[in-house]
């Protein structure tokens, strides 16, 4: 098996449609400019397929160098969809589809469980009850 580290780069500066190996990196092309919030979610199974013969074991870094705003990152073997995001990764106004948007790189992965969904609950104060959706006193 090849077990070696890949590197992994995603950009608004490649000009081929497709995913592609070139400078000891795989290089993503990402073609989708908007001005929404947005999840964007990487299948990095999926990135590696027929460009590496070794399996997806694990993330160790990110690197991220562009003009952009990250409130957080998440790996899951689950796949989640604007609905079905817990509480933790769920965005303020999550199911209002006109402000918020999720990208799939390279493509979303059809093999991958997916997350049914639950009812976004929010915190107020101090922990929150998942069943009822009240705060602990």
């Amino acid at each position: 098996l090849d077990l070696c580290v890949h590197r992994v780069s995603i950009s608004t500066m490649y000009r081929d449609q497709h995913s592609k190996r070139k400078s000891g990196g795989i290089q993503i092309p990402y073609p989708h400019a908007s001005h929404r919030w947005c999840i964007m979610a990487v299948d990095l199974a999926g990135v590696l397929t027929g460009f590496s013969s070794s399996p997806f074991q694990s993330l160790r870094s990110v690197q991220l160098c562009a003009w952009l705003t990250v409130r957080s990152m998440f790996t899951s073997d689950t796949k989640f969809s604007l609905q079905s995001l817990p509480g933790d990764m769920a965005l303020s106004h999550a199911l209002d589809s006109s402000l918020f948007e999720q990208v799939w790189l390279p493509a979303e992965p059809m093999d991958v469980p997916e997350a049914g969904v639950t009812p976004v609950t929010k915190r107020v104060m101090g922990r929150v009850n998942p069943v009822t959706g009240s705060a602990h006193t």
